[in-house]
């Protein structure tokens, strides 16, 4: 109670009434005052490092290698923060109880946090193997109750160390996590576990270099961070004084995912490292789309990233809406990664605005992949969804409403290149309107409306 600090403030520590009063003083600043505060602030942060939080839920997940090769070995951690781990329906997954098992229990939940099953960890050995069952497709959490140590022996995994979400790992070691293709900014925080340690953090990119090399001392926690961070697998030293206790560490601007062996590390499935793609089982596999759209007013360049496509085949894109079929397009590959075609206003003319699954099937032998996110068929002017975030591949819905206008609004003005990207749709008579975004912007909008 306020009553009761202030009692003791003043009992224990020598704070006078009016030192309290001071403190307690909320007035706030005038206009000008504030405007003083924020031009200081923005002055000593002339360049701040863009890095939002990435929201992995929902999102496909596959390891960024191959599963069959051997393992690293373990960390320690020391917290009952989730291991995420992707499974196909009727899949077996082994779990490795390493060490510290005097109490709680290792839980088993589906991606609702459903719970599956309980294992009792003081039911045998401390160190075990223990095995799950995946009744469906899906990205499982395992948990503990208590304080557990596992690795995941059959499948890819990953901490989610996403602020608030922040892993607590024991003693010294290293941690490996993913920077996608075109990421503007990347950030780490670390916290010591307790007021006395002191953590170190060492940050080497994807060709190894050392990128960082901070600490942080007990009392507080840290973030540091860069802008366009090289994309790939990138690895953090962790460690310190008093360090066996441990160090809690978590990601901004990339996914909030880290592992201790980079092969079973989880990345996105929609962007994989060029060096090391992604297997689809047999026959070809679809990776990417530059874009997830299609303007239905225009002509647009479809492109499909993918691999293994035989050039000497053709193949058909077709997009369907409650599982029938809408429209086909043949394609001839570019070359063996890469579908591309023209579609012209009449492709498109049969399709209603919306969003549509597209698959590519092969017309050799019939074999289709269906791709992980849905395809707009909309106008300039959709910008946004209801349930869009910033790292949602699909934000668009093939509507012009009013969560469009709000995102417009919220890049009025701006000259960033992604804002312009995003905003910039239309350029006016004579490109009056080009690396602007202005009423003409808002009036192509308004052409557009769907409501």
């Amino acid at each position: 109670k306020p009553e009761d600090l202030a009692a003791i403030l003043i009992n224990t520590y020598g704070m006078t009434q009016a030192n309290l009063d001071a403190v307690c003083d909320r007035t706030l600043p005038s206009a000008e005052k504030a405007g003083v505060w924020l031009d200081e602030g923005l002055t000593a942060f002339s360049n701040p490092i863009e890095a939002p939080d990435i929201d992995i839920t929902g999102m496909s997940l596959v390891p960024f290698g191959e599963t069959a090769l051997p393992k690293l070995p373990t960390v320690l951690s020391k917290d009952v923060r989730p291991i995420l781990i992707p499974a196909k329906a009727r899949e077996t997954i082994t779990v490795k109880e390493l060490w510290y098992c005097r109490g709680g229990n290792i839980v088993w939940k589906d991606s609702q946090g459903v719970v599956l099953e309980t294992i009792d960890t003081r039911d045998g050995s401390c160190v075990r193997d223990v095995q799950f069952n995946a009744p469906k497709d899906d990205t499982y959490q395992l948990s503990c109750s208590d304080q557990c140590n596992m690795d995941v022996v059959s499948h890819g995994a990953s901490y989610l160390v996403k602020p608030g979400m922040n892993k607590r790992l024991l003693g010294a070691g290293s941690m490996y996590f993913y920077v996608p293709e075109g990421s503007a900014g990347l950030i780490i925080g670390a916290k010591p576990y307790a007021d006395t340690y002191i953590t170190t953090v060492k940050l080497y990119d994807d060709t190894d270099s050392l990128q960082l090399n901070k600490s942080c001392t007990g009392g507080g926690a840290c973030e540091w961070g860069m802008t366009n961070p090289s994309p790939g697998v990138w690895r953090v030293d962790y460690g310190g004084t008093y360090g066996g206790e441990g160090t809690y560490l978590w990601l901004r601007g990339v996914p909030p995912l880290m592992w201790h062996d980079p092969q079973y590390l989880l990345i996105p499935s929609s962007s994989p490292p060029p060096s090391l793609p992604i297997s689809s089982g047999g026959g070809f596999s679809l990776f990417s789309l530059p874009r997830h759209y299609l303007f239905q007013d225009e002509d647009n360049t479809l492109e499909v990233q993918g691999a293994s496509f035989d050039t000497a085949k053709t193949f058909t894109i077709k997009f369907f809406q409650a599982e029938v079929e809408q429209k086909s397009i043949s394609v001839i590959p570019a070359d063996s990664a890469t579908l591309r075609t023209t579609l012209s206003v009449a492709d498109l003319s049969s399709l209603s605005p919306g969003l549509y699954d597209m698959a590519v099937e092969s017309t050799l032998d019939s074999t289709t992949k269906t791709y992980s996110t849905k395809i707009a068929i909309t106008k300039r002017g959709d910008l946004w969804s209801q349930g869009a975030t910033d790292s949602s591949l699909q934000k668009r819905d093939g509507k012009v409403d009013i969560y469009d206008v709000s995102r417009m609004l919220s890049k009025w003005g701006s000259t960033q290149a992604t804002d312009l990207q995003e905003a910039d749709i239309n350029a006016g008579p004579n490109n009056v309107s080009a690396n602007k975004i202005d009423l003409y912007d808002a009036n192509k909008m308004m052409a557009n409306w769907t409501g």
